[in-house]
């Protein structure tokens, strides 16, 4: 991980602003705020975890999102939708889940445990006896084995399954062992086996494996439109096992609504713990933040999600019907290069380029550090972002990333380095170019492009695209 961040600032094929807090607003007549500094979306939106007030009667709570749902389905291996993993994400479990983000520890969930050979490729993984889905059928290793191989089936498509194929290799990488036993025969040690891939909702063999994977995005199990029999019974949306069952989709207001599963398989700790109190939960879709605070003051939702970006507007939610928090966040601006763009990519367009073919890729990579310098990033943070963000040195790797290395820094704000640097590309800018010292720092790596941009600097001419 630390060298990849090296390479990255080096290579500067993007440049980044890590918005490394978000913020989640609330009603706090109606829940504490404290569960939802490590208890939030999107990475970790269990709403098993939050608490009531313990002062309010009431028991459903109503979450505001920029997005409708459903919009690509209720299953994570076919979605790869925010909005939807906002109700999915509580009607399924995985083997193993996150705890929260104080500790960022893996916890087992529908396993009680695993433990991985000397090897580093063999892992067995024991199953939690008495788990039953919402339609009253046990989950065993049968659901574990179906749902592996059918994300990894060419058939159904999934961009997760592809890249579980590139980890477990194929579905005849896992065995049954019996009921309540899998084992993980990797084709190479994977160090994130457990959050990488433990962490797969499981899905329902009696329900799926007779609908053909290529039909599986538009049945009523992943849209929430039509029935389905589930057990003799018609049933609509997703079947799981987790702490929430889907209770419907209301077309004409956009709202989904699950309801708690008093059979959860954990129901008894979380009650223990003061926790699992919310009977119902109905997520509606407000598109603009300004609606949605007003949604919340007339207390017609309870929670805005995190996605509304409310860092500039946090002067207008006030107590006693709004609060809010923040928290660790994964969130990045960036701007991306064209690493095929003949003068910040493969710099054969540039004067050195045109000079000498042979240092083309050293010139474009000049010209990608000179604009670096040349993005006021703390100024960006100070001024439109109201404070919430830190200058980003790469986009792939975030603080929050295990590895991560906080000892690189962001390129400063340095118009004069970013003449010289192009100077070292050949440009007449009138300064100097930089010490032969200086330039070797920088490598002669080979990246990989994210996204195009436009950038324009003096006579150089680029097309320009931001990312948010």
């Amino acid at each position: 991980v630390k060298e990849f961040q090296k390479l990255f600032l080096d290579e500067s094929p993007a440049f980044a602003i890590e918005w490394d807090k978000e913020v989640v607003a609330y009603d706090p007549t109606a829940i504490m705020g404290e569960p939802l500094e490590i208890l939030h979306y999107p990475a970790w939106s269990r709403v098993k975890g939050w608490e009531l007030n313990p002062t309010t009667t009431q028991d459903t709570i109503v979450i505001a999102q920029t997005g409708p749902c459903p919009t690509e389905g209720m299953m994570d291996i076919v979605s790869t939708s925010y909005y939807d993993l906002t109700v999915y994400d509580n009607v399924f479990d995985g083997l193993a889940e996150r705890e929260n983000l104080d500790t960022l520890a893996m916890v087992p969930a529908l396993a009680t445990g695993w433990e991985v050979a000397d090897d580093g490729k063999t892992w067995t993984v024991n199953l939690r006896q008495g788990v039953k889905f919402h339609d009253g059928v046990e989950f065993t290793a049968d659901d574990v084995l179906f749902t592996f191989a059918s994300a990894m089936d060419p058939a159904l498509a999934s961009q997760a399954g592809a890249w579980l194929a590139t980890v477990l290799g194929s579905a005849d990488n896992i065995e049954k062992v019996d009921d309540y036993t899998v084992k993980f025969n990797l084709p190479e040690p994977y160090a994130y086996f457990v959050s990488g891939v433990l962490d797969t909702f499981m899905l329902p063999k009696h329900i799926l494996e007779n609908v053909p994977l290529e039909d599986w995005r538009s049945h009523p199990f992943n849209t929430c439109v039509g029935t389905y029999d589930a057990g003799g019974f018609p049933f609509t949306g997703p079947i799981g096992t987790g702490p929430y069952i889907y209770a419907g989709f209301d077309a004409t207001t956009n709202t989904n609504t699950i309801s708690r599963n008093d059979d959860y398989w954990n129901a008894q700790a979380l009650w223990d713990a003061g926790k699992f109190e919310i009977m119902n939960i109905v997520v509606v879709f407000i598109e603009e933040s300004d609606p949605a605070i007003t949604a919340l003051k007339n207390g017609e939702v309870d929670v805005l999600d995190s996605q509304y970006h409310l860092q500039t507007k946090l002067d207008s939610i006030v107590e006693p019907w709004g609060a809010y928090v923040t928290y660790d966040a994964f969130g990045v601006q960036e701007l991306g290069c064209n690493m095929l763009h003949p003068v910040i990519g493969t710099g054969v367009d540039t004067p050195l380029g045109q000079e000498d073919p042979s240092r083309a890729a050293e010139a474009a990579r000049y010209v990608r550090k000179a604009l670096s310098h040349l993005i006021p990033r703390q100024s960006i943070v100070d001024t439109i972002l109201g404070g919430f963000g830190t200058p980003g040195a790469t986009v792939a790797i975030l603080p929050l990333t295990e590895g991560y290395d906080p000892t690189l820094v962001a390129d400063t704000y340095d118009p004069d380095l970013a003449k010289s640097l192009l100077a070292a590309a050949g440009y007449d800018t009138g300064v100097p170019p930089p010490s032969a010292g200086f330039l070797e720092e920088y490598g002669l790596y080979v990246a990989v492009a994210v996204v195009v941009i436009v950038v324009a600097i003096g006579a150089v001419y680029f097309i320009r695209r931001r990312k948010t």
